[in-house]
């Protein structure tokens, strides 16, 4: 393999539609060449090219002039890329329909490329699965005319249920409003359907499955956008399902703008055991004011509570439109502002998986020590990303020192236990930070330490505190208990 390559659409400025565009870029993300495909409509690539024994194929959306979809193309090239032919059909007589999902299945020893579409019409319309053959034909259509929800995403047969799953959103119910929507079976009459969410705007973007990787999971992922939770801000959203549609674990996360996952993979560690999740989307409660996103990568645990998060992008506004997997990296498209503004530009990111650290647990509290002893606890420092993590140095204190001698190196889902010792120079409480230094998408990480120091002996009045000392509350911010000390210079009882 010496590149990649992208479909899309070259669009002039303010144009409602363009050109379906194809174009090429080296192992390092550099141009190799871009070619535009006129058509008497305009027109756009809308799937990702297959390696069919007789060619590759790429999905076209031929639109309208006001930009509606009105019917579709299957065009095979050679592998130079030279168009060879294509095919040209209106799906299912639909005044209009447009491209949803994507698989590729290799069922009864045939090639079949499964593209699932809804018509533009509205929730209501029909919605519908094809399979092409490697000619670009279409050979099985199934209808969905009455399920009441927009597809986005589809998986093949692959699941629990040994059937097609398809996810999306629609309007319930008034009371309900837009809820994320999942339907497992191979039509609508043969299979299950769940809703999601609560009374705000609730979408599905992705839909994965979690039999056999993620085991005790015999269910599904769901990833998507959610309004309900968060008084009006848009959120990214995570649901793990079992195989029988039941919500195992819901979560949200983002700001206080329009934040989403648009798409999520399994995480394993570098023996193949699952770790959790990653989820990837776009961010743009960075810079409310200015209404600007950058792509945002989020790596969860096996529970879908957040590890690490980072944002990706420049100084104007990215959007991500898909990701591709690429070993133990990923690859995000997308478009961007950031330099090619007012315009936007196609954008490829090539992103390899990154180390992230978690502390355990977050704070050490060693309670009362005399002064000249030392008493020890241990703190555990877990690789919680997805790349070995290096640690270089845990920093001392005047009280606190870590039994540490770095660099040590951590594998992903390790723990490195380290002993923390205190020994009090003098009497009274004693709060600092140690600061973990290491190469952790999240940066240093802080360890608090709590502690008090006691006198050696009770009439050793040399070890007194010599004047009134009010500590800062620990912790702090603290919720719903906090630990505040003083230190007074002589014997006190207090009343």
């Amino acid at each position: 393999m010496d590149g990649y390559i992208l479909c899309g659409e070259a669009r002039e400025w303010n144009a409602l539609a363009g050109e379906a565009l194809l174009v090429k870029i080296d192992l390092q993300g550099n141009l190799v060449w871009s070619r535009r495909f006129p058509d008497e409509h305009p027109s756009r690539f809308e799937g990702r090219y297959s390696n069919f024994e007789s060619g590759r194929y790429v999905v076209q959306s031929r639109l309208a002039p006001d930009g509606t979809p009105i019917m579709f193309r299957v065009v095979r090239f050679d592998e130079n890329f030279e168009q060879i032919d294509s095919v040209l059909f209106q799906v299912f007589d639909a005044n209009g329909a447009y491209f949803a999902g994507y698989s590729e299945d290799d069922i009864w020893g045939i090639n079949r490329r499964n593209h699932v579409l809804n018509t533009a019409d509205g929730y209501a319309a029909l919605h519908s699965r094809i399979f092409f053959d490697i000619n670009g034909d279409v050979t099985l259509e199934v209808n969905y005319p009455s399920l009441p929800f927009e597809f986005t995403s589809y998986q093949s047969e692959n699941g629990p249920y040994d059937a097609p799953v398809i996810a999306g959103y629609g309007r319930v119910s008034d009371a309900l409003g837009t809820q994320g929507i999942i339907h497992v079976g191979s039509d609508e009459n043969n299979g299950t359907t769940r809703h999601f969410g609560g009374p705000g705007t609730d979408k599905f973007r992705h839909v994965s499955t979690l039999d056999l990787i993620f085991p005790p999971f015999a269910g599904y992922r769901l990833v998507g956008s959610t309004t309900s939770p968060s008084n009006g801000s848009t959120d990214g959203w995570i649901v793990l399902t079992n195989s029988n549609l039941d919500t195992v674990i819901s979560h949200h996360y983002g700001g206080l703008a329009a934040d989403e996952f648009i798409t999520s993979f399994g995480r394993w560690d570098t023996v193949g055991t699952p770790i959790g999740h990653i989820c990837f989307g776009n961010y743009a409660s960075e810079d409310i004011e200015a209404e600007q996103s950058d792509f945002w990568v989020m790596g969860l645990d096996m529970d879908g509570d957040s590890l690490w998060s980072m944002l990706v992008g420049g100084q104007e506004a990215e959007k991500c439109y898909s990701v591709v997997r690429l070993g133990w990296n990923f690859m995000i498209l997308g478009s961007s502002q950031s330099f090619a503004v007012p315009g936007w530009d196609g954008c490829a990111m090539f992103l390899g998986y990154v180390p992230d650290i978690a502390a355990t647990p977050g704070s050490l509290n060693f309670g009362p020590v005399a002064v000249g002893d030392s008493s020890t606890r241990m703190i555990g420092l877990m690789n919680t990303g997805s790349n070995v993590l290096t640690v270089t140095e845990i920093s001392a204190t005047e009280n606190y020192h870590a039994n540490f001698n770095g660099p040590v190196t951590i594998e992903i889902g390790d723990t490195l236990n380290v002993p923390v010792v205190f020994t009090p120079q003098s009497p009274g409480t004693h709060v600092d930070t140690l600061r973990v230094t290491s190469d952790a998408i999240s940066g240093v990480k802080n360890v608090r330490c709590l502690g008090a120091g006691t006198a050696a002996a009770a009439d050793d009045a040399s070890l007194l505190p010599t004047e009134f000392r009010l500590h800062p509350p620990y912790p702090n911010p603290f919720n719903p208990t906090t630990t505040i000390a003083f230190d007074v210079p002589r014997d006190a009882r207090l009343n």
